[in-house]
């Protein structure tokens, strides 16, 4: 043994319990984390948070060639928007007052969008290569930029629309207590 196990023979047991306590919170974690309802929700917004965010990057960083710079913030402004109505879909789901053809309605209106944004951030790139080679921009490419712009501005707040429709069931009504007689 060395020198420092004789003068201290606890620490080493004490160690080893630390280290034992440790994997059984981690393994107790583990089983609560598998065992954990998960919404539909969590894949989602794993799947199309990053492309979008991607995509925005883009239009900020490279879009001032192509679009204002209030454009730029109304794009992202209005994918925030769509990220919280499709937030809120998913909950409504959760919560029983959606079906599962309403969710999907809701997935396609958030789909469509993201396919709009990708189609600006990829005209902003084109147009931005071609300010970089020291051509003009095609016209046909700022055009199709604009009419991206408007899709995407259409889709978004169709999407508010439908959201905004999504009516909560009724709640029952709450028994009133008795009230106490005199006699």
């Amino acid at each position: 043994m060395s020198a420092e196990n004789k003068s201290n023979p606890i620490s080493s047991w004490h160690k080893a319990l630390l280290i034992g306590v440790a994997l059984a919170g981690l393994i107790g974690l583990s089983v609560l984390t598998l065992l954990w309802p998960r919404t539909s929700c969590e894949g989602i917004f794993e799947q199309s948070a990053p492309k979008v965010e991607a995509h925005l990057e883009i239009i900020k960083n490279k879009g001032a060639f192509a679009i204002s710079h209030e454009k730029i913030q109304e794009v992202s402004e209005s994918a925030q928007k769509v990220a919280l109505h499709l937030k809120t879909c998913c909950s409504v789901l959760d919560g029983g007052k959606l079906n599962p053809q309403q969710f999907q309605q809701c997935i396609d209106k958030a789909s469509d969008y993201d396919r709009q944004i990708a189609l600006i951030a990829q005209g902003v790139t084109k147009v931005t290569e071609a300010k970089e080679k020291g051509a003009a921009p095609p016209q046909e490419q700022l055009d199709s930029i604009d009419k991206a712009m408007k899709s995407a501005t259409n889709n978004a707040e169709s999407f508010a629309r439908q959201v905004a429709q999504i009516k909560p069931r009724p709640q029952p009504p709450k028994p009133t207590p008795p009230t106490m007689r005199e006699s």
